[in-house]
């Protein structure tokens, strides 16, 4: 009884060492920054947004794709993606925020179609009418 008792404190005791040492091994993830910082991290991704999202020691933090080196961070395929993407982000944004400047001309031929596709509708509608009446 007394030796299974030594062979279970010495395989928990193995145990215990072999947890410690892994345990402060982490494979870690370099996020390189444009302006020369590296940032080791858990893990990192894309976010749907500008931002490149971190996690480090159970806590997240986000970093403006323009700051962070994508070619280093991601590789060359990858990063030539990611800017695609948000480059096409930027001009949709742009879009969006610049005012639409309408000339008056451009005013009536958006009324002349406004007015066909009602005489369109109204026209259909009566013709319906009519075959449902016979």
């Amino acid at each position: 009884m007394r030796k299974l008792f030594i062979i279970g404190i010495g395989f928990l005791s193995t145990l215990l060492i072999v947890a410690t040492v892994y345990s402060g091994e982490k494979l870690a993830y370099k996020l390189y920054l444009k302006s020369g910082t590296v940032i080791e991290c858990d893990i990192f991704w894309e976010d749907r947004g500008d931002f490149i999202l971190i996690q480090k020691s159970h806590g997240t933090i986000g970093y403006w794709k323009s700051e962070v080196d994508l070619i280093r961070t991601f590789g060359q395929s990858s990063a030539t993606e990611i800017a695609k993407r948000y480059e096409e982000r930027l001009k949709h944004r742009e879009l969006i925020s610049s005012p639409t400047i309408v000339t008056p001309e451009e005013e009536r031929k958006m009324k002349r179609r406004k007015l066909e596709r009602e005489r369109k509708i109204a026209s259909e509608l009566k013709r319906l009418e009519l075959h449902q009446s016979k």
